[in-house]
């Protein structure tokens, strides 16, 4: 058996429910790295399959691997991750899904780059692939670089990676509060926005193939239900955040069109689970922080009235407003921005 510890080490923290199916792909990528200085924290969130007597085989195989029950509220992946954080003993920490894989250099690369740069508050993130059944072939993840900044890939819901993909020093990431465990969607972008808000910056690492890979799951969290009321209200919570943190004086014009953007789709959103009420506060939202003008607001306030006695649903509403200047739907968003800030590369690796 293998044994540590310095604390010059990587944390891998993976959150676990019903994937016994899946998992060993994960742990196999994990135990092929190059350089030994990680630890693999597993916390289950209470499977009803084998998943835990997978995981407590891959403790007993190698010392490195911590598991874990979840043993407090609520349910869920982030409260698995705060978990895992908490009882971390690396200096850095990565979040890995159960069913995504890291290269076996992924650990190498990471720790190499933290002693290259070890007062640096920038948060780096890595750069990634998905795929579907097998990993040689994928879409990259790329940021293309174009005057588009952080804020506005975020508020225009097109972000330059998810929650896998930066290395945090565990200090950083337990200075601004770690995830929020309340969130049924969003979770990342709102973690980063709220790193963003506290002062951290973010940049991608350079030269580095891509080393995770991200597998696309149809019964992933954020694709099942997506138009659940419950997620309808975790990503306006979001919204209300961003719009409270970043008040339109201290935003370009850009970050601005995808501020709006970003707050008239989650209203769409809500218009469509017919959460009305809801609806109304986010106009007044709106209103009290100048978001919109008032033209703009009165028809949102139509738009409403309409749905909800079913004479016609939001995409005259949306009609009507692009021809404004100041609202930006996420196809407009796209447009002023000149191009998509994703460009997916077809990729291979050996």
């Amino acid at each position: 058996m293998l044994t540590l510890y310095t604390l010059e080490m990587i944390t891998i923290i993976t959150p676990s429910f019903n994937r016994s199916y899946i998992i060993d792909e994960t742990a196999q990528s994990i135990f092929a790295q190059s350089d030994h200085r990680w630890e693999w924290i597993i916390v289950d969130d209470g499977s009803t399959d084998d998943s835990w007597e997978k995981i407590q085989g891959y403790a007993k195989k190698d010392d490195r691997v911590k598991a874990f029950r979840r043993d407090r509220g609520p349910k869920g992946a982030c409260t698995c991750r705060n978990i895992g954080a908490a009882k971390s003993k690396g200096k850095y920490l990565i979040f890995l899904d159960t069913d995504d894989i890291i290269g076996k250099d992924a650990v190498a690369n990471r720790l190499a780059h933290m002693a290259s740069h070890p007062n640096s508050s920038t948060i780096t993130y890595f750069p990634s692939v998905t795929f579907e059944k097998t990993i040689n072939r994928g879409f990259y993840w790329d940021d293309i670089e174009n005057p588009v900044t952080w804020l506005t890939s975020l508020f225009s819901m097109t972000p330059p990676c998810q929650g896998t993909a930066p290395v945090w020093k565990k200090s950083d990431f337990l200075s601004i509060g770690g995830w929020r465990e309340d969130l049924k969607v969003w979770q990342d972008v709102e973690l980063h926005i709220r790193a963003y808000a506290k002062g951290f910056r973010f940049q991608a690492a350079q030269s580095i193939e891509p080393d995770i890979f991200l597998r696309l799951s149809p019964d992933s969290i954020s694709h099942v239900n997506f138009h659940a009321p419950e997620k309808a209200l975790s990503r306006w919570d979001v919204v209300k955040y961003c719009i409270k943190t970043f008040p339109t004086s201290d935003l370009s014009e850009v970050e601005i069109a995808a501020l709006q953007t970003m707050a008239l789709g989650v209203f769409q959103n809500i218009l469509n689970v017919g959460d009305y009420a809801l609806a109304r506060e986010i106009i007044q939202s709106l209103r009290r922080t100048n978001s919109l003008d008032e033209m703009q607001l009165k028809w949102m306030r139509e738009a409403m009235i309409h749905h909800r006695l079913r004479l016609y649903k939001i995409k005259p509403m949306k009609n009507r407003l692009n021809n404004t200047k100041n609202v930006a739907f996420p196809s407009q968003i796209r447009r002023k921005l000149g191009s998509q800030k994703w460009e997916q590369k077809s990729v291979y690796y050996e």
